[in-house]
């Protein structure tokens, strides 16, 4: 069955000129960079150090007993999950830094997580950012994918008679994503963008499948080499080093993965069919993510500089190009002009409602019958 095209009513849009006029005009008064800077390299270092210490203090034969490995692996979970959201995501997006060529070195931070930074370019930067909730479009946040046992859509199919518990379930699952990524996903991924052929590649310069999948392997076979086989070999009790690495990886993504579902996949932010859509791209960008802004400053803080700012999502797919560094700020600005213009937006202001909205599409989901898209 052929594709359906995805349009968005660009024409005349009063919202998105007036946005972005107003996002140039305060970057024009601060004369802020709009990437790169101090702040990213700080985020960076502190990202770097708590994902790779632990992993060296095991190889120092330091780790002696199960505390100090579930201690490690806390900290190497958080680390984990700001490599992958402060560095790799920045540089993927090329806001990382001013030079292109600083932000493709780092786009490779992926492959230390031991995932592939190709597949992320196709089903991030192409898939998710271009047509956001619309359904069966792919992307990090497919409505109509997940995982076998989830259901994120009113579109997607039943998946099963446990699918009605997904509400408790999908919790614990989101703790095996980076896991199945590593080992299922990416593969999967690889063959399905190379054959709908959405990899880039100079002219001259083109692949095969074969090539690309030989060099993905080797990555992560270093990875887990780095990650798994060299502690052991230099001594590491090999219980240790396991647990390590799957309770750091596990929580990383017992974090992760709710982070970009509360902002796409609750009842509030709405979905659509492929085809042509009645609002500028800039409009449905915002009408499809949701915001979490939690109303203790310093919750907030922390949460924005772990996250690579994730919890601004309107910004962030408004102006994916720009730092998120700026995205409180600029986050006020789009507040105004959505109020001003009457766009529809959601914005929660606690961890604990966006959890909860979640929560309830998940518990929904689980007993709705499927609807007919067309």
């Amino acid at each position: 069955m052929r594709k359906t095209t995805i349009t968005y009513y660009n024409k005349n849009c009063e919202f998105t000129r007036d946005l972005r006029s107003a996002v140039e005009a305060y970057f024009a008064k601060t004369k802020k960079p709009k990437v790169g800077g101090f702040a990213l390299w700080a985020e960076a270092a502190v990202a770097l150090l708590l994902y790779l210490t632990p992993l060296i203090l095991l190889y120092a034969g330091f780790v002696t007993n199960i505390y100090w490995t579930l201690g490690l692996a806390f900290m190497m979970g958080i680390g984990y999950l700001m490599v992958g959201a402060d560095i790799m995501h920045a540089a993927n997006h090329g806001t990382f830094s001013k030079n292109n060529k600083v932000n493709k070195a780092f786009s490779y931070s992926m492959e230390l997580l031991g995932m592939s930074s190709r597949n992320w370019r196709v089903q991030h930067n192409d898939l998710h950012h271009m047509h956001t909730n619309v359904v069966g479009e792919g992307g990090d946040t497919d409505l109509t994918a997940g995982e076998p046992i989830l259901r994120y859509s009113i579109f997607s199919k039943m998946k099963g008679r446990l699918v009605k518990y997904q509400y408790v379930y999908a919790w614990f699952a989101y703790s095996f994503s980076f896991i199945l990524w590593i080992f299922n996903k990416d593969f999967k991924d690889q063959v399905a963008h190379y054959k709908a052929r959405r990899y880039r590649f100079k002219k001259g310069h083109e692949r095969s499948l074969s090539s690309l999948m030989v060099e993905m392997v080797l990555f992560k076979l270093a990875y887990l080499f780095l990650f798994i086989g060299l502690p052991i070999l230099l001594g590491a009790p090999w219980y240790f080093v396991v647990i390590l690495w799957m309770t750091s990886t596990m929580l990383a993504g017992a974090i992760m993965m709710p982070v970009f579902q509360v902002a796409h996949a609750v009842p509030e932010v709405q979905q659509f069919e492929a085809g042509a859509i009645d609002v500028s791209w800039l409009v449905h960008q915002i009408r499809t993510s949701a915001d979490v802004r939690s109303s203790n400053r310093l919750v907030n803080w922390v949460i924005t500089h772990v996250v690579g700012g994730l919890n601004y999502q309107k910004v962030h797919h408004a102006f994916r190009d720009i730092s998120h560094v700026h995205y409180p700020a600029l986050s006020k600005i789009i507040d105004e002009y959505v109020a001003k213009h009457k766009i529809e937006s959601v914005t929660f202001t606690s961890v604990r409602s966006a959890v909860h909205a979640h929560y309830r599409m998940m518990r929904q989901l689980g007993a709705e019958p499927v609807m007919t898209m067309g």
